[in-house]
Formats: structure tokens, C-alpha cells, sequence
């Protein structure tokens, strides 16, 4: 942890807040670490949308300090054989299930240790088979923000089931992403970094789409079609003023999207 903060636990699920679940495991973590801060990332995803869950993860990323813990319990597999992991990298870590919710978060050029963590790591008087988020997960990001070195957990294991996610492909002289997220005003979030476009000649196109023109902001984009922009994220994103450019372009997440006129390699 760093010197300068207290611990701090960064929380996802896709529980929403209907429900008392996201309340039980933040009280669960501080009856067990009482110094720690939690923050937030999301709790609104759609049930079981691992792949949204893993790019808020990686947005988030850039803006926790050195030390963060990254709790992650968007876990349709829970109850199954699926690992519970403890990683850490690039000095933070990750507490969730091994089920490609850390793909992104994870720099993969770095040492990635990996700790398989079961109910023997936590004192947890409560095992649900259904709610590992509050039973394992929240006492393992506990002990962590309380100190604990990260081979006191669990034994060493390898990951099975997150890999690497797919990196844009050049052919000729295109490129081929993807739309990784969809945001709440209709944003289309892509792996095509800023520095990979020029503003003044290059075009983006989503499958059976006419090209799609640049806009330098929200603002100046004209009312009636889409526009790309270069993205808060350092990747390009597709929007639509005053509109959902999702629906607008009939458009979902995993769509992939070519872009020309490129400005340097990937």
C-alpha cells in the first residue's frame, strides 16, 4: 500500500443497488478493515457483462494511486469451479473471480503473480455458494488493505480462464477494431487509440455504416449523424449529439470498427 493514502479497495459488481448486496460486502470489508476507503467504479452493469466490467476496470485504473485493490464481483459463475483469484500487478491487485474480468486491467508485459484463494484464506463465519462477493472476496480485499503480503495467500496458480483481450489489427491501410463499451448517454468507447488518427483525414466506419467524420468535442458535432472523437479513455469513441449513437447506428458492444487514414502504427 502507498504511504500516502489510506487502503483503498476500488469495487464493481453488477448487483445494483436495489438490493442490500453492495452494503453487505462494503460493511463487510470495513468491520474487518476499518481504515480502508472504498471507491465505487460501477454497480449498474447489466447481470453477468464481464466484458464492461473489464474495460471500467482498466479506465478506472488510471486514475486509483500505486497500491489500489481492485475488487471485481461480476461472477456469473459463482457456485461452479471457477478459480478465485488474487493477482497482483504493476504494483496493484486484483480480487475476483478467473473469469476474464481482469483481461484488461491487467498489463500483460509485466509479471503477473497469481494466488488461488479458497475458503481456508478467510475466516469468514458465512460460505454462501451464491454470494462469494460477501464470503470470500470482500475478507480477501480485507486482508490485503490490512497489509497482508500477497504469498500468505492462497497457494501459486496460473489463470484459465482471462487472457490477453484481442488488440486492433492492421490490414493494408486500415485498421480493424472494436467497440468495447457502450456508456449510459450512448457513447461507443473503441480499442483504437487517439494517437493512431489524424483528425483532419481519417475516417471510422462500424460494419454497414457510411464513414464517420471527426469531431473535435460533444458541442461541435453536427445534430444530425455521428461523429468520432478522440475519447477521455486515449481511445477513439463514436457519439452522436443529443443522442444514443448505440441506437442511432444500431450499434452493440464487440461491433467491430475500421478506421483509415492512420497516423502511426499501433
Amino acid at each position: 500500500m502507498s504511504d500516502l493514502f489510506p487502503p483503498i479497495v476500488g469495487f464493481i459488481t453488477d448487483f445494483g443497488l436495489k438490493d442490500s448486496y453492495v452494503s453487505e460486502i462494503h460493511s463487510t470489508i470495513m468491520v474487518l478493515c476499518p481504515a480502508v476507503r472504498i471507491i465505487d467504479i460501477s454497480h449498474f452493469l447489466d447481470p453477468g457483462d464481464i466484458d464492461s466490467a473489464a474495460y471500467l476496470l482498466w479506465r478506472s485504473k488510471a486514475s486509483m494511486p500505486r497500491g489500489t485493490i481492485f475488487l471485481a464481483v461480476v461472477d456469473p459463475g459463482v457456485g461452479s469451479d471457477r478459480q478465485a483469484v488474487v493477482i497482483e500487478n504493476e504494483g496493484h491487485y486484483l480480487v475476483g473471480p478467473d473469469n476474464g474480468v481482469f483481461s484488461r486491467i491487467i498489463q500483460w508485459e509485466r509479471p503477473v503473480a497469481v494466488r488461488v484463494c479458497g475458503w481456508e484464506d478467510v475466516r469468514s463465519l458465512r460460505r454462501s455458494s451464491t454470494f462469494h462477493g460477501r464470503d470470500l472476496f470482500a475478507p480477501l480485499a480485507a486482508r490485503l488493505a490490512n497489509g497482508a503480503p500477497l504469498g500468505s495467500l492462497g497457494a501459486p496458480g496460473a489463470l484459465k480462464a482471462t487472457f490477453p483481450p484481442p488488440r486492433p489489427v492492421r490490414q493494408g491501410d486500415e485498421v480493424i477494431g472494436r467497440v468495447v463499451y457502450i456508456d449510459r448517454f450512448g457513447n461507443l468507447a473503441t480499442d483504437l487509440p487517439n494517437g493512431s488518427l489524424d483528425e483532419q483525414c481519417s475516417m471510422v466506419a462500424l460494419a454497414g455504416q457510411t464513414r464517420i467524420q471527426h469531431a473535435r468535442n460533444y458541442i461541435e458535432a453536427p445534430p444530425d449523424r455521428a461523429v468520432w472523437i478522440y475519447g477521455s479513455d486515449g481511445c477513439i469513441e463514436i457519439a452522436w449529439k443529443n443522442r444514443h449513437a448505440g441506437v442511432c447506428l444500431e450499434a452493440k458492444s464487440g461491433e467491430k470498427v475500421r478506421a483509415s487514414g492512420l497516423t502511426a502504427s499501433l
